[in-house]
């Protein structure tokens, strides 16, 4: 009799009071936490949704340039500008937790289709662009001209006439170097990109110049006589000194090089006619510099501009190897060419 239950002071209206399960505790534990697990997963759901996937105003065909030296910051503000990624926060996160925050390499990127964050990430850790990189060489001396024709054989969107007018007035102010552009290329990012590249090499000359003085057009002017008129860096600039020195005397240049620029003409092709062309380039009618550069100029140039070799010589004459010939006077000038260019 000691196990039976006495029930009669848990009656309650005549109906026996039953103790709750020993379990059910428990159970209302398991359906909280089974909910709880539910609305984080959810969330995280949502979180990655809102956070990782592609931003839904993405424009296909998007190129995106990421800047030498950008940091991890600066490349999420380029991409979330771009469209490219939602959340620039996300991206330098997730960046450092992938350790590549030492890894994002510069260039233009390109995005056919939308791309989830981690893979756009990875693209630019790898420097995965996405699309040909063409390599394009652009030779000192190069006349604007002579750069859109390069250009033009190279991309198929590019337009000569475009580059032409968008560079009327930087004849000598684009740089001529070793560039790399997308097929997708167009006139506006080459000029850009020479431009730029003109401005970043240049610098520390051009302060150079206003230290010394000295009108840079003039710097730029006499740099592209020069690249066109010698060869070596010696030559470029004892022919710098000679042009100041003839302007100084206020006599007129007498460079063959300009008519390159105006008629296509090389010095052994010039008649005296030739000579007598009315041009404001024709540095035999015309006193001073030029107008305008007639060539793009290299660093050696432009430094042989800025630092001229001082000499006695007022004439001096190129052979058919490019040997550079001096004289002081116009006698000695004329057995020279006699002697060099029979």
């Amino acid at each position: 009799m000691d196990n039976i239950v006495d029930l009669s002071t848990n009656l309650q209206n005549g109906v026996p009071s039953v103790p709750p399960p020993k379990h059910a505790s428990h159970t209302v534990f398991y359906v909280i936490t089974s909910i709880l697990l539910l609305l984080t997963s959810a969330g995280l759901g949502v979180f990655y949704a809102f956070m990782f996937t592609p931003p839904v105003d993405f424009v296909p065909r998007t190129i995106v340039r990421i800047p030498d030296g950008a940091s991890v910051q600066e490349i999420a503000t380029v991409l979330t500008n771009a469209h490219i990624i939602k959340s620039p926060e996300a991206f330098a996160v997730l960046v450092r937790i992938k350790g590549d925050d030492t890894r994002m390499h510069q260039g233009e990127y390109y995005f056919e289709s939308p791309t989830a964050l981690p893979y756009v990430i990875d693209r630019i850790a790898a420097a995965d662009f996405g699309i040909e990189n063409v390599k394009v060489l652009i030779p000192e001396g190069y006349t604007r001209q002579e750069m859109a024709k390069v250009f033009a054989a190279e991309f198929p969107d590019f337009s000569a006439d475009a580059f032409m007018n968008e560079t009327k007035d930087m004849e000598g102010y684009l740089f001529p170097d070793t560039y790399r552009f997308f097929r997708t290329a167009t006139s506006g990012q080459v000029v850009s990109d020479m431009r730029k590249t003109f401005q970043l090499k240049t610098a520390d000359l051009q302060k150079e110049a206003q230290l010394q003085e000295k009108r840079w057009s003039d710097i730029v002017i006499t740099a592209s006589l020069v690249e066109l008129e010698g060869k070596t860096a010696e030559d470029r600039a004892k022919i710098a000194d000679i042009i100041y020195r003839r302007i100084a005397a206020n006599m007129p240049l007498q460079l063959d090089a300009p008519f390159l620029y105006i008629m296509n003409k090389a010095s052994l092709q010039l008649t005296q006619e030739d000579l007598y062309t009315q041009s404001p380039y024709n540095t035999y009618r015309n006193k001073g510099l030029p107008p305008t550069p007639i060539a793009s100029p290299g660093l050696m140039s432009i430094s042989a501009a800025l630092h001229p070799i001082a000499n006695e010589y007022l004439y001096y004459l190129s052979d058919k190897a490019g040997i550079i010939h001096y004289a002081k006077d116009f006698n000695e000038h004329r057995k020279n060419k006699q002697l060099y260019l029979k």
